[in-house]
């Protein structure tokens, strides 16, 4: 809600914040912000930061956010390039000014280190599929022969107490980070061949990042596993592939599957899906489209699906 946030409008043309970093050097700055539901325009906000030896300036395209989650942009130079601002100091006063059709909620501005910089901190992401207002439960394809091994298996001294946004807070998980490294798990294929490795998981915190894999089946193989960003209540899948790109692992019946943290950031672990190659799709890694059909022909199929002008919710879309 805009009302609750300071506004950049023609009553209130500049912004001044206190911001505080971490340690001088170089930073890329983000603002968070939205607008009012009844504002379209796009209207460009022009940031000025000053420390003890000077200043730098940007600029930020802020488009219409009338949501209810903030939308997010960088802030670039003259060229449309991300801006890189260089602070001397811990304490920084930026400023920021509005034009004349200016009509945004400023939420915040954050710093981030240069060095630590990724398109993931603007890219938006999805965190829930809506329902009445309400967050639901996103669905994903299961293959029919994919043998399926929880994290949690054998390791129930290591089921983590503390959740991301899950919506099923029974869900066991097992949280992976520098302090807690490495974790395996076994399983059996039900005959030889080729399989793929789909690793369900949850990541809110980071930018994309990969694990380290390791697949035992008689032989080694050793892979990455990529960890997208993923804030989604309902978890996010990946497929392991090996170092020139080949997802599929030959196995003949036991194996041992092992994955490695070794960039010190964090990711919650549910389980791993083992599938047939044969039987495997893209389709396994995104969540299934919500059904409406059933509910569609209930609610609206009387009178042979007539709709009037008055008609509201589902069956007016």
């Amino acid at each position: 809600n805009t009302n609750d946030l300071p506004l950049l409008n023609k009553d209130q043309p500049e912004i001044y914040l206190d911001l505080r970093v971490s340690k001088p050097g170089r930073h890329v700055l983000l603002i968070n912000y939205l607008t009012p539901v009844n504002n379209r325009s796009t209207t460009t906000v022009h940031i000025e930061t000053r420390t003890q030896r000077g200043r730098d300036k940007g600029r930020a395209t802020l488009y219409a956010c009338p949501y209810t989650s903030l939308c997010r942009q960088a802030v670039t130079d003259r060229q449309g390039r991300i801006a890189v601002f260089k602070f001397d100091s811990n304490f920084i006063n930026p400023v920021l000014k509005g034009e004349n059709n200016s009509n945004v909620g400023i939420e915040s501005l954050v710093a981030i280190p240069y060095d630590q910089w990724s398109l993931d901190y603007q890219q938006p992401k999805p965190a829930c599929i809506r329902k009445d207002g309400k967050c639901i439960q996103a669905l994903f394809l299961t293959p029919p022969d994919s043998k399926k091994v929880e994290f949690e298996y054998a390791n129930e001294l290591r089921l983590a107490k503390v959740l991301p946004g899950v919506y099923d807070n029974n869900t066991g998980l097992v949280y992976l980070d520098h302090r807690d490294s490495m974790i395996d798990v076994s399983g059996k294929v039900p005959h030889p061949g080729q399989y793929v490795f789909v690793v369900h998981y949850y990541q809110p915190d980071h930018p994309e990042f990969d694990l380290e894999v390791l697949v035992h089946n008689g032989q080694f193989y050793e892979a990455k596993l990529p960890v997208q960003h993923c804030p989604s209540n309902s978890g996010c899948r990946s497929i392991v592939k090996q170092a020139d790109g080949d997802s599929y692992f030959q196995l003949t019946e036991n194996f041992v599957f092992t994955l490695k943290e070794a960039s010190h950031k964090g990711v919650w672990l549910d389980y791993v899906l083992v599938i047939p190659a044969e039987q495997y799709s893209e389709n396994v890694l995104s969540e299934e489209p919500v059904d409406n059909t059933g509910a569609f022909i209930k609610d609206c199929g009387h009178n042979h699906f007539f709709m009037d002008n008055y008609t509201e919710g589902l069956c007016e879309k």
